[in-house]
């Protein structure tokens, strides 16, 4: 096996974010040395959010995400990823509420909308049994 070659990077620095705990910040470096060699992408960016993300550095993250999206402003994965901080760091509740339909709007057949969907179905359901 080459450990040098890209796809064994990406795999490891995937294999180091399941893992989380010590090996995210492992992940964010393999992250930022496919960055030094290939330039900044959205992906690569919002690829290490998610390190921050796993390691509670919230407002870091929130800046990453933000190049992510300026890089692509449709990348589903960074809008995902913005949601979630937004939620994580106490946004008002129409900044998420606007960026929630903005997923549904933009990527309504998406596995994470289709599951919210079903989530709030849900809910709503149960919800039911108690008014």
């Amino acid at each position: 096996m080459d450990e040098d070659a890209t796809l064994t990077q990406m795999a490891q620095a995937w294999l180091n974010l399941a893992l989380g705990g010590d090996k995210l910040q492992e992940a964010y470096y393999i992250f930022q040395e496919l960055t030094d060699k290939y330039g900044v992408t959205a992906l690569l960016l919002n690829s290490q959010s998610v390190c921050y993300i796993g390691q509670c550095e919230y407002k870091k993250a929130e800046i990453t995400l933000q190049d992510a999206l300026e890089k692509d402003s449709n990348d589903i994965d960074s809008l995902v990823n913005s949601l979630f901080i937004s939620v994580h760091m106490k946004v008002s509740a129409d900044v998420t509420k606007r960026q929630l339909n903005m997923l549904r709007d933009t990527y309504p057949n998406s596995d994470f909308i289709e599951t919210y969907n079903k989530k709030e179905a849900e809910f709503d359901s149960l919800s039911q049994a108690y008014q």
